[in-house]
């Protein structure tokens, strides 16, 4: 009796310890995510997700193929546009780092989107473009760690995702057509019109992913900003309107 007893714990803890041993999460890219025209928008998600305390990771791309443009969609909390690294960006390497303020764990259902990632197309070409998290030509590599509440650090399976071209069509109507940036090309000033909705914040990015203008909180239905001071380029317009995220390109001349 007592070596079926011995016997038995010993398979308990083999088999448990087996379970610690598979445990492991899935980071993932939306595959063949199609643009709107030159502008593309990723979701990253998870698969199980559960007890988490801490992660950080990297998304890479081509600069030569696509820009940066800012990241929306949060899935988790104590997690927003901070927790990102852009001083890579202009190398194609977007780096974002989490850990709650509040030190407990967090569990997300399959699925859930950690965040979106936005750019801007410089190709037409409809090859995909590929959205990977294998950061393969910094050196050194940013790691990819996620941790869960015993500060333990889990296996993670990472899946690539891509973005292709399609031409936007014209001349139909789409969600946010309410929203209008004139002129386009402007010289000092540009004007946005958002009808009857409230503007939450409007900020505008540098092509190479920098803010260099934030407003919040703007309730004329005509909002005039002074651009004047700014060199001619492309410039990134991302605003909210009843939560929902919209990026214009703007070019100054």
């Amino acid at each position: 009796m007592e070596f079926r007893y011995f016997f038995c714990t010993i398979l308990l803890c083999t088999i448990f310890a087996g379970q610690i041993r598979a445990q492991s999460i899935d980071l993932y890219a939306s595959t063949d995510t199609e643009s709107i025209g030159d502008m593309a928008s990723i979701d990253i998600r998870v698969n199980n997700f559960s007890d988490i305390i801490s992660f950080q990771a990297s998304i890479n791309w081509d600069p030569d193929l696509m820009t940066f443009t800012g990241v929306t969609n949060f899935g988790i909390a104590d997690f927003n546009e901070e927790n990102f690294g852009d001083a890579s960006i202009h190398q194609g390497h977007l780096r974002f780092v989490w850990e709650p303020e509040d030190a407990n764990e967090r569990t997300l259902a399959d699925s859930t989107i950690l965040f979106t990632a936005n750019f801007e197309l410089k190709v037409t070409d409809p090859s995909p473009i590929l959205v990977g998290f294998i950061d393969e030509t910094s050196n050194p590599a940013f790691p990819i760690e996620f941790a869960n509440s015993n500060s333990e650090k889990i296996n993670v399976n990472t899946f690539d995702g891509s973005v292709i071209y399609k031409p936007k069509v014209t001349g139909l109507p789409i969600a946010n057509n309410d929203i209008s940036i004139f002129p386009n090309p402007f010289n000092e000033i540009i004007n946005i019109s958002r009808g009857n909705q409230f503007l939450e914040f409007v900020k505008i990015y540098d092509f190479e992913g920098h803010v260099i203008l934030e407003k919040y909180n703007l309730e004329q239905p005509f909002t005039d900003i002074h651009l004047s001071y700014l060199p001619d380029g492309i410039y990134f317009v991302r605003l909210r309107t009843n939560g929902k995220i919209h990026v214009r390109k703007i070019v100054k001349n």
